[in-house]
């Protein structure tokens, strides 16, 4: 293993997170040894939480929003023409 692997494993070890800790987000953030997070020592790092902490996912997004009755919506197709809009 790299020496950034071996670290951030090192790290990551010594934190002894739980999944019922409600600040582990916060605790893995201020845990982060390299400096900036950026190029491969984050790469690494991020790849040793995946293996470390399994459980420790990123959050889901939120589904799509969808529109409104009464919206625009209702009067345009899925090309982008008006429907109750006689053609010029």
């Amino acid at each position: 293993m790299s020496e950034w692997r071996n670290h951030a494993h090192a790290v990551l070890v010594d934190l002894k997170l739980s999944k019922d800790d409600p600040d582990w987000r916060r605790k893995l953030r201020e845990a982060y040894p390299f400096g900036e997070r950026a190029m491969l020592p984050y790469k690494v790092w991020l790849d040793e939480i995946r293996r470390v902490y399994p459980w420790a996912k990123r959050k889901p997004k939120m589904p799509p929003l969808r529109p409104k009755e009464g919206t625009i919506d209702e009067h345009v197709d899925r090309t982008g023409v008006f429907l109750d809009r006689p053609p010029c």
